[in-house]
């Protein structure tokens, strides 16, 4: 395998597919040329794990917090042990080499996996939120019962902070970042200074505003 090219110039899964979204196939081709067979990262919350040909293992995921009308297929080649194992909305990193763009569809080739972390649990329906309440003798029972929820460790927090960072680079902001872990973690709470603090450390220098979250 020759040296590995990654894509450049702040492009992210969700921009290559928004490139070729307005475009015909024959233009959509002639965009996408010069990127075929260059190297990208990609997070997304895992859909679903499949079994394909010669021990290869295909990934589709949504991204978050983008809207999931579009995936990203992933083909790992060697079907490692951790992708076998993954559960649905899980947060998968990884790396991998683009093939081809075609109606939303991103799909990579030769991927590796990076990290995978745990999916958030589902919520309680309306119905287990009331027999919760009504076991703890509440007076009133609340639209949504309010539970005291453990902090995240700081370690996570950081694991967390720098694939962020390895992932959106130069575009990645606080805010942004913020919600994410949020939103894979919504068992626990993130202190928002404790884990901007980490972030900043991470990230040295840059820019703190709250843009719109690119994929």
């Amino acid at each position: 395998m020759g040296e590995r090219v990654f894509v450049g110039g702040g492009h992210t899964t969700a921009s290559l597919i928004a490139m070729c979204a307005e475009v015909t196939a024959i233009q959509s081709q002639a965009l996408i040329e010069p990127l075929v067979g260059k190297w990208i990262q990609v997070a997304g919350y895992i859909h679903d794990v499949t079994a394909g040909w010669k021990e290869t293992i295909t990934v589709s995921l949504f991204e978050y917090p983008d809207l999931p009308d579009h995936h990203v297929y992933l083909a790992f080649p060697n079907a490692p042990e951790s992708l076998k194992g993954a559960h649905k909305r899980q947060l998968l990193v990884c790396q991998g080499e683009i093939d081809t763009i075609k109606n939303n569809i991103l799909m990579l080739n030769e991927c590796e996996v990076i990290d995978i972390l745990p999916a958030p649990p589902p919520k309680p329906s309306f119905a287990e939120e009331v027999a919760l309440a009504l076991d703890a003798g509440d007076d009133e029972v609340p639209e949504a019962r309010k539970t005291e929820k453990a902090p995240l460790a700081m370690g996570e927090m950081r694991r967390f902070a720098e694939l962020y960072l390895s992932i959106w680079e130069g575009s990645a902001v606080e805010g942004k970042a913020l919600e994410a872990i949020r939103a894979t973690y919504p068992e626990n709470s993130i202190g928002r200074d404790a884990f901007f603090k980490i972030f900043r450390e991470i990230r040295g220098p840059g820019k703190r505003g709250n843009p719109a979250f690119r994929g």
